[in-house]
């Protein structure tokens, strides 16, 4: 088939074009065939259906259980922002901006269709099948009026009925339908089971031009969605004997519902940019409409994440398949291990005319037990010449060996898989800050390849949601789920940041989409992000605002400064409007600014009367001061004179007294 005819030119070689789709969907089923059946089975290992009734080491459960937070573990929170940061004529741009971030961060927690849940899935399906699959469905809820009736001339007929006659009337009444709008819409994002999911042969994902999505619909649905003329072509076949029994062991006999329903498939097809819907083993086309959606590439669903890629073929290859062998012998030992262990018992035989020894193992503890053979017992050396035991050391020792060779085989898979090196990162509480720093970088070497192809199919379901909303959502639906009032808008409406949403060259080039980390490893680098930013623009305010008061900086440029910086940071967007209002000040009328200059002015002599009558108090003060410190000097001085006075007339008296015990002493020789 030559690869660059379009549908129409391929359909000539078919009857119909539902006998060509029909075609395409067998051919696509029988490429994926041997992929799907290597999925069923690597699920039922995973869930520890296979070989129920042995012994098992379930080593897919753990080491998935183990991958899984690794690779995704926290919700991306849509970050929008203008691709070009410095330019100025960005107020439209960056109000689109924030409108499309909070309108997308609204359809990702839609109840049932949350986007955490869908992400979930997806990397299950990766550890298990190989591949992941989401796409972006789009729902308008539409609003319709009554339909009116109109006469021939065009007046309305009101309280007119359908089947109601009008005597005299020239003419039939005409049925006007009511006119439908759009009420309300969302878009979220849905996970697709590996089943359900189809595309056309081809080596390359660039190279795929048509994917199929797969709904099991019955009759009731059917008309729903395609309307009962439709639907009353579609011949419905009934469940199969096998897939009822199927179904049966799933649910149980009491739970288990007959249900007819038909194979339904989507059919995105790129070349003719058009979606058929048709039913299998009917050749009806059950819908057929243009581009519904409007996408830059088309297909509602981004590139799968494949666990395992070559470059000649997008068949999934599950990953369990790499170290299936190893898993399979990691089994048998355990069974040889579980089994051997039972088997390592105290057992033996005895001489069984010494009836005591029956009695020897089952004995309370600290217990005799009487035998009135005792003497033979003695005869024969005591209980080890009349007891023959089970050598255990052998078992005992078979054990060690199986379970160190059991280890090893562990340790291969874990190599394999990559866990090794997880174990490898793992980091001791007495080891340096350094040390775990650069055992945690070389544990995650490999895992950061996939964490990495993880984030990018989560940012490119992302930006497919953020397109969707852009190109099909209404103003209205904008400002009510985005939150935003008309008042904030700054003079630009938001019909102008709608047009530019829809715009795709002004769109792609004015507003980037990406994601934050989907790991919890990055969370401390965002907080360690803030803090610096913080700390950055905390002190390089702090000396703008002198240099602008001195006149070395223009406000502008401190302004420009500032916005420079924050443009690169997440919280500093947000703070964007707010750092652009600082310096400016509202417009005022000449009979204002005149009256202000006028207030200044009296302002001004009055304040140079108060500064002269603060100069004038200030000198009397000094006069005062100086008059006080003479005071102060000369009751000094007295005070000086007064104690010394004392101090001599204390002196006196002590010689004084001094003489008066001299003469006593010399009066009593």
């Amino acid at each position: 088939m030559d690869e660059a005819k379009t549908l129409k030119e391929n359909v000539k070689d078919a009857h119909s074009p539902a006998e060509f789709w029909l075609g395409e969907i067998k051919d696509s089923k029988s490429y994926f065939k041997t992929w799907r059946r290597r999925s069923d089975k690597v699920e039922s290992v995973y869930r520890g259906e296979n070989d129920p009734t042995l012994e098992k080491f379930n080593v897919l459960w753990a080491n998935t259980e183990t991958l899984r937070p690794i690779l995704y573990s926290r919700t991306p929170k849509p970050q929008v922002e203008r691709r070009f940061k410095e330019e100025e004529d960005n107020v439209t741009a960056r109000l689109a901006g924030e409108v499309l971030e909070r309108c997308v961060d609204y359809c990702i927690q839609i109840e049932g269709h949350e986007y955490d849940a869908v992400m979930e899935k997806n990397v299950l399906d990766s550890l298990l099948s190989g591949r992941i699959i989401s796409r972006i469905v789009y729902e308008p809820y539409i609003d319709k009026e009554e339909d009116t009736f109109r006469d021939l001339t065009g007046e309305e007929l009101l309280g007119l009925e359908s089947n109601q006659e009008i005597p005299g009337m020239e003419g039939d009444k005409v049925r006007v339908a009511g006119e439908e709008t759009k009420g309300w819409e969302e878009a979220y994002i849905k996970y697709v089971y590996r089943d359900d999911f189809l595309h056309s042969r081809a080596k390359m994902w660039e190279d795929v031009w048509w994917v199929a999505f797969g709904a099991d619909l019955d009759k009731d649905e059917l008309v729903d969605q395609f309307g009962s003329e439709k639907a009353s072509k579609i011949q419905i076949s009934t469940v199969s004997e096998e897939e009822r029994a199927k179904e049966r062991e799933k649910t149980g006999e009491e739970g288990y519902k007959e249900r007819n329903t038909v194979r339904v498939w989507e059919i995105w097809n790129k070349r003719d940019l058009e979606v058929i819907f048709v039913a299998e083993d009917n050749k009806v086309i059950l819908k057929s409409e243009d581009d519904p959606l409007n996408l830059e590439t088309f297909f509602p669903c981004p590139r799968p994440v494949f666990s395992i890629y070559t470059n000649d073929s997008l068949v999934p290859v599950p990953e369990y398949t790499q170290y299936q062998y190893q898993a399979e012998e990691l089994n048998v030992l355990t069974r040889r291990i579980t089994r051997l262990t039972a088997a390592l018992k105290v057992r033996g035989v005895y001489d069984q005319s010494i009836s005591s020894l029956a009695n020897l193992l089952s004995g309370e503890e600290n217990e005799l037990i009487p035998d009135p053979n005792f003497g033979k017992l003695a005869q024969v050396k005591g209980i080890e010449g009349a007891v023959s035991w089970m050598p255990i050391a052998n078992i005992g020792d078979t054990i060690s060996k199986l379970i160190a060779l059991r280890k090893d085989t562990l340790q291969t898979i874990y190599e394999i898989t990559g866990i090794a090196d997880i174990l490898r990162g793992a980091s001791d509480p007495r080891e340096t800050a350094t040390a775990q720093r650069i055992k945690g970088q070389y544990g995650a070497m490999r895992i950061r390849k996939r964490q990495k192809e993880i984030q990018r199919y989560a940012r490119d379901l992302i930006r497919l949601l953020a397109e969707v909303v852009a190109e099909q959502f209404s103003p209205d639906t904008l400002m009510v789920m985005s939150g935003i009032e008309q008042r904030q808008f700054e003079g630009t409406g938001m019909d102008q940041v709608a047009k530019l949403l829809k715009d795709d060259a002004l769109r792609g080039f004015r507003i980037d989409i990406e994601t934050d980390s989907t790991i919890v490893e990055d969370e401390e680098r965002e907080k360690k992000e803030v803090m610096e930013f913080m700390m950055a623009m905390s002190q390089f305010m702090g000396q703008a605002f002198q240099a602008v008061q001195s006149g070395i900086m223009p406000p502008e440029i401190a302004q420009e400064i500032m916005l420079f910086a924050s443009r690169r940071f997440r919280a500093g967007r947000k703070l964007e409007g707010a750092l652009m209002k600082i310096g400016t000040q509202p417009p005022q009328d000449k009979e204002k600014e005149g009256k202000q200059a006028e207030l200044q002015a009296k302002m001004s002599v009055e304040m140079a009367k108060l500064q002269q009558k603060d100069q004038q108090f200030k000198q009397e003060l000094q006069l005062e001061m100086g008059r006080l410190k003479i005071k102060m000097l000369e009751l000094k001085d007295k005070k000086v004179i007064a104690q010394m006075k004392v101090q001599a007339d204390l002196f006196e008296a002590m010689i004084d007294q001094k003489t008066v015990e001299i003469n006593a002493r010399g009066g009593a020789n």
